[in-house]
């Protein structure tokens, strides 16, 4: 599958997908080729994805549904769209939330086979401590007590 990376994604989020993905799937940014799709409005830029071979736009937009000329140019395109909501962090955290919240969502979209385009929500992966991680000193006091000094 082709998926096109609006220019509302850092193009770092499709470089790291290539480097999970190889040549299994195709991702590319709004900036590869030239950025020739970098400020095209969106009517005009989903047939060139369409056109380009791209089966699938990733994007940040989710004005693109709720506008009826938006939205019937990606039906058009015949383009699966894929929207995440970006609550999650800005800067070098933001890129990694980003590249992890689409990798945890890949392999599901992969494995659904629909008979036409499709809209896909996708929920951010947690992005606080306490959502992903648990974290305790090696050592501590009561390991102290139990084992002593060592």
């Amino acid at each position: 599958m082709k998926f096109f990376l609006d220019e509302n994604f850092p193009p770092l989020v499709a470089e790291a997908l290539v480097a999970v993905y190889g040549t299994l799937h195709e991702f590319a940014s709004a900036y590869s080729d030239r950025a020739r799709y970098v400020s095209v409005l969106d009517p005009e830029l989903m047939p060139m994805v369409s056109e380009a071979g791209f089966h699938a736009i990733v994007t940040l937009d989710r004005q693109q549904l709720r506008r009826h000329e938006e939205r019937k140019a990606i039906f058009d395109a015949r383009l699966h769209w894929i929207g995440l909501t970006m609550n999650g962090p800005a800067g070098p955290d933001g890129i990694a939330w980003l590249t992890s919240s689409l990798l945890a969502a890949l392999p599901h979209l992969l494995d659904h086979y629909p008979s036409g385009p499709q809209v896909y929500r996708l929920k951010g992966a947690p992005n606080q401590a306490g959502q992903v991680m648990k974290a305790t000193p090696v050592w501590n006091d009561q390991l102290e007590r139990l084992y002593g000094a060592g």
